[in-house]
């Protein structure tokens, strides 16, 4: 129980950003921003949860504090605003800058960005995908060297298939659901029920009334997909949800996932660099891991660990992306040996890689083994 406090405590902030009148960040907050929301009066609670969940970048002086007590902040937000302000690690604004850059040229053409990208970024988040683009770009279409003819005679054709293999053709599939997208990070939000349907192409929904709002998503623009309770969330912003059970929700998932997985989404390997390997009940230490098609490996200052899926059984849940929690599970013993807790994900680990789950659990956890 201990460590699930602890724990709890931890993601407070995330788990306080859930609810459907807060707008979820898209970047970190400003002094301007902080001002802002003090002059409005807004409580210092949502404003407390917004500097932890978002961030602050901002400089923190005398004359900075003075303004904020003018405007009617108080010493233990003043207290909490010096400390986010302060707090943001050269990693973590390394990594803002390398999902910019990567969001920058990831549809590019030409090799440069990419040879950039991994010389940028050796150990970076997106180095499979990039090594990826870099040998579409750059292999030569492979030649098959002649082979002198055993026999003259002559024979039966034989059809040689050139083509390169197509994505499979998914069945279209379609939900009604309640459409809500955020404008920005204090605007208002769109609201719209209407038909979404989803296929090869991507997401389409059309409203129920002739005002509102329509919405097209290709399939190329689809970065990620995450559980929204009812529904989906897609590229962070946009919501898909309101549908009447469980089931519909998990189906619409599946459908949008199908798409992704079929336009070569995912990769045959994933890094998340946020990541917290938990040993005892409130030790725990910061490292990487990486999922291939067949296991976990973790690597720390420490030590590594690796975790394979003939041996283990692979436990996922979470609060909210990007936050994910794994446990691993002895598949003989059915006992827990390890617990990760990943920060960093915008995609559902391991279902990116292994595909649907071998079954999910009362608490709607999903499980491979």
């Amino acid at each position: 129980m201990l460590r699930v406090l602890v724990r709890a405590l931890f993601c407070l902030g995330v788990v306080a950003s859930v609810g459907r009148a807060q707008a979820p960040c898209e970047h970190a907050l400003t002094g301007s921003d902080l001002k802002d929301l003090l002059g409005k009066k807004v409580g210092e609670g949502m404003i407390r949860q917004l500097v932890t969940t978002c961030g602050l970048t901002m400089t923190v002086d005398d004359a900075a504090e003075r303004d904020l007590k003018r405007l009617g902040a108080t010493d233990t937000l003043i207290a909490l605003v010096r400390e986010r302000a302060t707090s943001a690690t050269r990693s973590e604004l390394e990594l803002r800058a390398e999902i910019e850059y990567w969001s920058s040229i990831k549809e590019s053409t030409e090799a440069a960005p990419f040879e950039d990208y991994l010389n940028r970024y050796p150990t970076g988040r997106f180095v499979v995908p990039a090594q990826a683009k870099l040998r579409s770009i750059t292999t030569p279409a492979s030649v098959v060297p002649a082979v002198a003819p055993i026999s003259t005679a002559p024979g039966p054709s034989v059809p040689v298939s050139t083509s390169i293999p197509s994505p499979p053709v998914l069945a279209p599939s379609t939900y009604h659901v309640r459409y809500m997208a955020v404008t920005t990070v204090f605007g208002k939000m769109i609201k719209d029920l209407g038909t979404l349907v989803v296929n090869n192409d991507g997401l389409s929904f059309r409203p129920d009334q002739p005002d509102g709002h329509s919405i097209a998503i290709h399939t190329k623009d689809l970065d990620s997909i995450e559980n929204a309770g009812d529904g989906i969330k897609v590229n962070h912003t946009i919501y898909f949800d309101g549908l009447k059970t469980p089931g519909q929700a998990e189906a619409l998932f599946d459908a949008v996932y199908d798409v992704m997985n079929a336009a070569g989404k995912f990769t045959g390997s994933d890094t998340a660099h946020r990541v917290t390997h938990w040993h005892g009940l409130v030790k725990g230490c910061r490292g990487t891991l990486t999922v291939s098609n067949n296991d976990l490996h973790f690597a720390s200052d420490d030590h590594q660990l690796t975790w394979n899926r003939s041996e283990h059984e692979f436990v996922l849940h979470h609060t909210m992306p990007p936050y994910w929690d794994i446990d691993i599970l002895d598949k003989n013993t059915g006992k827990k040996i390890a617990s990760l807790n990943i920060q960093d994900w915008d995609n559902p680990p391991l279902r990116s890689l292994w595909g649907k789950p071998t079954r999910r659990d009362k608490k709607g956890f999903l499980h491979w083994n």
